[in-house]
């Protein structure tokens, strides 16, 4: 027997059983049983004639499994029609009149209630419909916050074993994972060399750090980022100095950080006492510093998102409200709408 007529009776047996037709004995593709079978489990409406055949081939069985079914999907077409009318309550789309057999939006609500990310032709879709509240309680990947890896040096060997690739609209330097990875890897001895990545590169490695210490030096004294910089960079030497195993260049760097300190604390120091008031030296200092911090906060906007609209403009006096130590690592791992989200 060929493979056709064999897939046949397999057919023809398989639907026997599940409509509860096995007492019938005609068991060949050809007959009426089959063909009526057939446009059962392919949702056929039967015609009256068809109906009538099977009562009088005695297949009661068969009309009481075909009622049941149908019995079942009326209650199954019941329950998508109230689970769509309750998806939509929910997500507040309940001005969209469109039918949930026809519509993207049941895929769409069921996406968001799964927690599911939406692809960028739904949010479109979603828009053009004018269902912007429904658009509110989408869930984008661009959403979910981004792993930062900074490190002094990495070979393009490294990069390409980690599938990590340059983007035309960040800095040289910045290496971004596979979609899903959700992680960037700053390679510090590529940045450029500008202020908006300064403070990066004095915690980079060698002649970057070397020239980046230059070029912080080389700052005037009330410059406020350089006291910003230099009260991060002793939080950084205090750390630095209760290390047990300290290489030779964390060493070095001690070294280079210490008299910068200090210079920057006797000048303090000497406006302070010109003005005659220790008061006025706290005041001076604390200014100083917050506007330095104000500096550094930019800058890393800068970095991470271009330029600062207004959104991000209006969260930079509640970031400043932390202590640099805090708002320095939110800066590098939180998404845009997360940082608008937490302090706006």
């Amino acid at each position: 027997m060929s493979k056709e007529p064999q897939n046949r009776l397999e057919h023809l047996a398989a639907l026997k059983s599940k409509y509860q037709a096995t007492q019938y004995e005609d068991s060949l593709p050809s007959s009426l049983l089959y063909l009526i079978l057939r446009k059962l489990d392919l949702g056929i409406e039967l015609l009256d004639l068809e109906s009538n055949w099977l009562g009088e081939s005695q297949l009661e069985e068969t009309l009481e499994a075909i009622k049941q079914e149908q019995k079942h999907k009326v209650q199954e077409f019941g329950n998508l029609e109230f689970e769509f009318s309750k998806l939509k309550s929910k997500y507040k789309a309940t001005s969209y009149n469109g039918s949930w057999q026809s519509s993207h939006l049941y895929f769409i609500l069921l996406k968001l209630e799964s927690g599911n990310f939406l692809t960028d032709s739904e949010v479109k879709w979603l828009k053009a419909n004018s269902l912007y509240e429904t658009n509110k309680n989408r869930i984008l990947e661009s959403d979910l916050p981004k792993l930062w890896i900074l490190t002094p040096t990495a070979s393009a060997q490294l990069l390409s074993g980690f599938g990590a690739n340059p983007k035309d609209d960040y800095l040289p330097g910045i290496y971004f994972m596979p979609e899903y990875l959700r992680t960037a890897i700053v390679t510090i001895h590529q940045l450029p060399s500008i202020s908006e990545t300064l403070w990066l590169r004095i915690i980079g490695k060698g002649n970057v750090q070397k020239q980046a210490i230059d070029e912080l030096e080389a700052l005037t004294p009330d410059n406020p980022f350089r006291k910003a910089a230099l009260e991060l960079l002793y939080n950084l030497q205090q750390n630095l100095q209760v290390t047990q195993n300290q290489d030779e260049e964390d060493r070095e760097l001690l070294m280079r950080l210490a008299p910068l300190y200090q210079q920057d604390r006797e000048q303090a120091i000497q406006e302070g006492e010109q003005r005659g008031l220790q008061t006025g030296l706290q005041t001076g200092l604390q200014t100083g510093i917050q506007q330095g911090e104000r500096l550094v906060v930019e800058n890393l906007l800068k970095v991470r998102f271009g330029e600062i609209d207004n959104e991000l403009q209006a969260i930079i006096e509640p970031l400043l409200s932390l202590p640099p130590e805090e708002f320095t690592p939110l800066l590098l791992q939180l998404s845009r709408e997360e940082l608008i989200h937490r302090f706006c």
